[in-house]
């Protein structure tokens, strides 16, 4: 009987945490992830415990803590297989993949997303299915194997239409969204976009929020409305920075330099180039996992930018070069005619 009463708590607790982790209220949801996790141990349930596992894990991948999130999605995979819960194990390589997807590793990824697609077709698990295609995409497109991409999306879009599943609905909007941008089909990803915020107005989470405005920031950017896209991406920045989304704070800081640069304001541009490299310099270095205690409000505090040095200190990655290709020749210009 006390079993049963655990296995009830547990339930009743992850359920809990995946409400809060909806609502961006991550410490809630991971204090009702652990207690969940107590009582899968007083229950004797380790199946239970795999996805008890896997969700603890996401908590810390949103939050951009990779190590922290890879060590619970192995624990959740190497439980899932000692207890033959498919659903974990399903969850763990996809949770896998996109850890390695968030920093660009995409070759390994698609191993991960591979196999998770597999397992859910043996299972006929649908669901499972679709989010493997969908990431199987993600990884692609990653690759700019931009046909193979569109591919995996159209093979997600019937088995999502079948579903009827909202949450599935808005992961395809705003990914297939992702492909638009990279093929400049700028108007196909504002409908796809629009179309999410739709169903997220229903749903409301947080991080699908910050994800849409960040987009629809891109798109209006590329689609050269600076001022409106701004506007979007100052809603992602303030959703990112509220709820901890490290890597959705660092996406949107390197396009609100982009953007700030194509508006001519030139001294904004270079601030957020820095709060950029600054972020991701924590995120991928020595102190990665302890983003959690970072004061966010030292994000917050935008003041005038800090010596441009801290370029000099931090090997830049591809994108960021590029941003400086487009700036610094307009920086030379303004000079000139000064």
């Amino acid at each position: 009987r006390n079993e049963d009463s655990n296995r009830g708590l547990s339930s009743v607790y992850n359920n809990m945490g995946l409400i809060e982790q909806d609502l961006g209220n991550y410490p809630r949801a991971i204090s009702y992830f652990s207690y969940a996790m107590v009582n899968d141990e007083a229950a004797h349930d380790m199946s239970s415990k795999s996805l008890t596992l896997g969700n603890l894990g996401t908590v810390y991948l949103y939050k951009g803590q990779y190590s922290r999130a890879k060590n619970y999605f192995h624990q959740a995979l190497l439980m899932g297989q000692k207890t033959g819960n498919s659903e974990a194990i399903g969850n763990a390589l996809n949770n896998l993949g996109l850890v390695h997807l968030d920093v660009h590793r995409f070759d390994s990824a698609l191993i991960f997303f591979r196999k998770a697609k597999a397992l859910s077709r043996a299972q006929n698990d649908n669901y499972g299915l679709a989010i493997a295609c969908i990431n199987s995409a993600l990884a692609l497109a990653g690759m700019s194997h931009t046909d193979s991409a569109a591919y995996y999306f159209n093979e997600a879009l019937p088995i999502i239409e079948s579903l009827g599943d909202p949450d599935l609905e808005i992961e395809y909007l705003i990914h297939a969204s992702d492909l638009d941008l990279q093929m400049k089909d700028y108007s196909m990803a504002l409908q796809k976009l629009l179309s999410a915020q739709k169903i997220n107005n229903r749903l409301e989470q947080k991080k699908k929020s910050a994800e849409i405005f960040r987009r629809m920031g891109i798109a209006l950017a590329r689609y050269q409305n600076p001022l409106h896209a701004l506007e979007y991406l100052r809603l992602s920045q303030r959703i990112a920075m509220t709820h901890g989304l490290m890597p959705e704070l660092a996406a949107t800081y390197e396009e609100l330099s982009l953007a700030f640069g194509q508006n001519n304001d030139y001294d904004s541009a270079k601030f957020y180039m820095e709060k950029f490299a600054e972020l991701k310099a924590y995120m991928f270095g020595p102190a990665a996992d302890t983003l959690t205690n970072i004061n966010m409000a030292s994000q917050k505090n935008m003041q005038r930018p800090r010596t441009f040095a801290i370029f000099l200190k931090i090997g830049l990655s591809l994108t960021l070069f590029w941003i400086l290709m487009l700036v610094i020749p307009r920086w030379v210009r303004k000079s000139k005619k000064a």
